[in-house]
């Protein structure tokens, strides 16, 4: 096992939610920095916290997940650690929205998977914004 990947998921719902909470992580850490620079310019912290921001997500199982109030959780889901379950709470004072994203809208596929010439089409023109 590598050092980067610390612990093996048993189901891909596992992986996705796992994959979920490390962006979370880094969205936290950026939505700090913004509201330390803000302070530190003279802006006001309330302008900063109107940012809206959504996340999208392409698995179904994790996104239901996350998005279920803290204590609660899935049949499946009640053997993860307790590490994984912290950013619900944090979700809604955030105001942080988690969406559904469809497979074919998955603007990621493009760096991350061999796709046919016309999904590739479709997709560089929705990330060039055609």
């Amino acid at each position: 096992m590598s050092k980067l990947q610390t612990e093996t998921a048993m189901l891909t719902m596992e992986a996705e939610y796992v994959a979920l909470i490390t962006s979370m992580k880094e969205l936290l850490t950026i939505i700090r920095l913004v509201k330390g620079v803000a302070a530190a310019v003279g802006m006001e912290t309330e302008e900063v916290t109107r940012v809206h921001i959504s996340v999208h997500k392409e698995n179904a199982g994790a996104l239901n997940l996350a998005k279920l109030e803290p204590p609660q959780l899935t049949p499946r889901s009640k053997w993860y650690g307790t590490k994984y379950h912290w950013f619900r709470e944090r979700l809604q004072p955030m105001k942080i929205e988690l969406f559904k994203i469809d497979t074919k809208d998955q603007l990621g596929d493009l760096f991350t998977k061999g796709v046919r010439r016309d999904t590739f089409e479709t997709l560089r023109k929705k990330l060039m914004g055609w």
